[in-house]
C-alpha cells in the first residue's frame, strides 16, 4: 500500500532533511574553497559573480541565477565559473520540494491514491513537455524545473506502474 509505505508527512520531512544534510556540506566546502582561491586569482567583477554563485548554490538556486545571468551553459565565459555545474542540484532540490506536494494532493482521494498520483504526475509531465517545446528561451528550457519536470516524472510514473510482486524483470521469477 502506497499510503503505508510513505509513512505520511513524516517520510517527506525526513527525506527533505536527509537530502539537505547530504548535499549542503559538500556545497559549502566547495563554496569556501572557491571563495578562498578566487580571492587570490580573480578580478573583482569575477569574484563578485563567484560570490553570487556561492550564495545561490548554497540556497539550491544556482539554476535560477544561471538562467538570469549566463543564459547558455555551454558558453565559453562559463569556463571561469567554478560552481556553474551546480545548477542541476538546484533543479533536483526544487523537484524534491514539489514532489511531496503531489503526494499531499493525491492523498485527498484516499480510495485510489496510486491512481490519483499517477494521473497528477502524468498530467504534469505532459504539461512540462508542452512547456519545454513551447518555450523559445533556451535558458528557461534548460535551467527551470517546469520545463524539466517531465524528466523526473518518467521515473515517478515507472515507480507507480511497476509492481515488484507481479512484474518480474524479463519474465524471470525469483
Amino acid at each position: 500500500n502506497l499510503e503505508n509505505r510513505s509513512g505520511g508527512g513524516r517520510f517527506y520531512l525526513k527525506f527533505e532533511v536527509s537530502r539537505i544534510i547530504r548535499l549542503l556540506p559538500p556545497l559549502l566546502a566547495a563554496g569556501i574553497v572557491c571563495m578562498f582561491l578566487g580571492f587570490f586569482v580573480m578580478l573583482p567583477d569575477d569574484y563578485e559573480n563567484l560570490s553570487q554563485s556561492v550564495i545561490a548554490t548554497n540556497g539550491f538556486g544556482n539554476n535560477i541565477l544561471a538562467a538570469i545571468t549566463t543564459k547558455n551553459y555551454w558558453d565559453i565565459t562559463n569556463d571561469y565559473k567554478p560552481l556553474m555545474h551546480t545548477w542541476y542540484v538546484g533543479v533536483v532540490m526544487q523537484f524534491y520540494l514539489v514532489y511531496p506536494l503531489l503526494f499531499f494532493f493525491a492523498r485527498l482521494n484516499k480510495k485510489n491514491l496510486k491512481g490519483t498520483l499517477l494521473t497528477i504526475v502524468s498530467t504534469l509531465a505532459v504539461i512540462s513537455i508542452l512547456v519545454y517545446f513551447a518555450t523559445t528561451d533556451a535558458a528557461e528550457r534548460f535551467y527551470y524545473l517546469p520545463s524539466r519536470f517531465f524528466e523526473f516524472a518518467v521515473g515517478g510514473i515507472a515507480a507507480l506502474v511497476y509492481n515488484p510482486e507481479k512484474d518480474k524483470p524479463f519474465g524471470i521469477g525469483y
